[in-house]
């Protein structure tokens, strides 16, 4: 759906996958360990994912979006905040010589007590970009000594992990001027419809969603002191991605009405 979609807006597109089909755009990239084509080998296949762009397209493009088959981005709000000045300048000027990693902050809170409770990386769910002199680092001096054996799914973490312990890059706060989310981790229904948890309201079942975004705003709050939102206001009018953009049919949909389409229907609101 991607490459029916907002793919073919990227100045590139290409898709790992289990086999080569240029048509597609996919590229059958095998990696160490035992998960070929699984989600639990997800780390080293990133790995595969970053060492084929080193090697084909390093020179070709000034940075590279990685999320999974169930993110939606808005390509032109991701263009427009690559070349905001605040950026450029985080990003050390026009050439953006300096490594970037940005995407949505995630705390893992199980790790805090192995990585600190000031730990964070850029969530996979929602996508996270990198540039060239990161894709560069990573391969050059990361990938050599920091988990080149760890065959697990966690390979979000386990990036912003080696990018902090090896290179000292952590993440840019990509968030709006009035505090709203680019990239949303979540159903952006989902977010988009969350309140405040009242006081001693139970979990329901099927709820964990929620309190995974409720537990990440209350360490962003005192962590960062950055407040709370809730509602459409969480979500910036500049969001860049949203995860959970499933099936493929769903992800048509947000295409069709966010771009309205001809094709647009009423029928498409009810997602």
């Amino acid at each position: 759906a991607i490459r029916m979609t907002w793919g073919g807006r990227c100045d590139g597109f290409m898709a790992a996958s289990t086999e080569t089909n240029h048509d597609a755009g996919t590229i059958d990239l095998p990696h160490f360990g035992a998960w070929q084509g699984k989600y639990e080998g997800i780390w080293q296949k990133v790995r595969s994912m970053i060492g084929y762009i080193y090697d084909n397209f390093l020179n070709d493009y000034d940075f590279f979006f990685i999320s999974g088959d169930d993110t939606y981005v808005i390509v032109e709000n991701l263009k427009e905040f690559l070349t905001s000045p605040e950026f450029v300048q985080y990003a050390g000027g026009k050439d953006y010589p300096n490594p970037v990693y940005v995407g949505s902050w995630t705390h893992p809170k199980y790790l805090s007590g192995t990585y600190g409770e000031d730990f964070y990386y850029n969530g996979g769910g929602s996508g996270y970009i990198l540039n060239r002199a990161t894709v560069k680092a990573l391969v050059e001096q990361v990938f050599p000594v920091c988990h080149n054996t760890t065959d697990l799914s966690a390979e979000d973490m386990y990036m912003g992990l080696c990018l902090r312990d090896v290179l000292n890059v952590t993440g840019y706060d990509a968030r709006d001027s009035e505090g709203g989310e680019r990239f949303i981790s979540v159903d952006p229904i989902l977010r988009a419809t969350l309140r405040r948890r009242k006081k001693d309201e139970p979990l329901q079942s099927g709820e964990q969603w929620k309190y995974y975004t409720r537990s990440q705003l209350r360490w962003q709050m005192r962590r960062f002191r950055w407040m709370p939102k809730y509602g459409v206001e969480a979500i910036s009018p500049k969001a860049i991605s949203f995860h959970l953009v499933k099936p493929a049919e769903k992800m048509k949909r947000y295409e069709r009405l966010i771009y309205r389409m001809p094709h647009y229907d009423e029928k498409d609101c009810n997602i």
